[in-house]
């Protein structure tokens, strides 16, 4: 388990939160279940000789008797101060779908209560995939406040370039193509390597805010291409093999234009994004299109609209209806 090196005061503003949660939180586990999958309280000695191990000092003291407090069991009976890795668990486990026997809507109301409080002191929680129910993953991170789309999964698959040396199972390998853009040089071929099995996903461009070619810029590996840097593959069945995997985190960490507009709007203006990246109408109508597309929308109705409107000569119950189709 990756620790996070966590402010006091940030455990103590979530564990007085977490004293105000007592009742939402468990209502789908037991106290008892919850603190032993952070403590294995069996083999914590008791400090109530009436009890062998910390597990029935916690049933007498906070479920039959409830003489302990939320608070006094994290500040002082277990101390979760102490520990950043300790702290750092019981985060994780707080939104745990599976521990916590959770849905979206509870994991939600946990994140949106302590998110805030984290994020203050630099730390946040990073989405880190979905269950077989479809439910949100967290784990505790560094604070990243260059990622723009905190609602998607980070990549973990490196990106490989060329020839770079890799001892990976599973990566990314990007081989640049010798296509000349008026000057410029920043086309890639893209494949995907799992058990040495090579699987070709197509040409895309990569075209810097800073750089003219990128296949002479970009000579390190990476998870995630830096904010300078943005990508369109060139067909369609590039986007078609990508959606085969886990395909939001893969274009995301490619800085995607077709997928993410907003990284479209900070790139549009510059001559290589023209010259280069939409230089054939192909790759114009994929722009506008791939994200419709691969998603099987009705591309009819994607530029057609209907305008209503009355002129002031006619009566009340009549009005005008224009179709535009484009």
């Amino acid at each position: 388990m990756f620790t996070i090196p966590i402010d006091k005061k940030c455990k103590l503003e979530i564990i007085n939160t977490l004293a105000t949660m007592e009742s939402e939180l468990f209502k789908n586990i037991s106290p008892l279940e919850f603190f032993d999958s952070i403590l294995n309280l069996r083999i914590l000695a008791s400090e109530d000789p009436r009890y062998q191990d910390a597990y029935g000092d916690l049933n007498q003291h906070y479920i039959n008797n409830n003489d302990w407090t939320l608070e006094y069991i994290l500040l002082e009976r277990f101390d979760f101060l102490k520990s950043d890795e300790l702290f750092t668990l019981l985060l994780n486990t707080l939104v745990s779908p599976s521990i916590m026997k959770i849905g979206v809507n509870e994991i939600s109301y946990i994140y949106n209560k302590l998110n805030p409080i984290l994020i203050i002191y630099n730390i946040e929680y990073q989405l880190n995939g979905h269950d077989e129910n479809n439910i949100p993953i967290y784990e505790l991170s560094n604070f990243n406040n260059d990622d723009e789309f905190k609602d998607i999964k980070n990549n973990n698959i490196p990106f490989i370039i060329k020839n770079n040396k890799n001892k990976e199972n599973e990566y990314f390998k990007l081989i640049e193509i010798n296509w000349n853009d008026f000057g410029r040089y920043n086309k890639f071929l893209l494949s995907y390597y799992k058990n040495q099995k090579e699987y070709i996903i197509g040409d895309l461009k990569i075209i810097s805010k800073e750089d003219i070619s990128t296949t002479n810029e970009i000579k390190n590996n990476f998870f995630k291409l830096d904010n300078k840097h943005c990508s369109l593959g060139q067909k369609f069945e590039y986007y078609e093999n990508i959606f085969k995997g886990n395909a939001l985190s893969i274009l995301k960490a490619l800085n995607d234009v077709a997928f993410f507009t907003k990284i479209q709007e900070s790139f549009e203006h510059l001559s290589q994004f023209k010259d280069s990246l939409i230089r054939y109408d192909e790759q114009e109508q994929l722009l506008r299109q791939a994200r419709h597309r691969i998603r099987k929308y009705d591309l009819s109705q994607l530029y057609s609209f209907e305008y209503i409107f009355k002129p002031d000569y006619i009566d009340d119950e009549d009005k005008l209806k224009l179709t535009f189709n484009f």
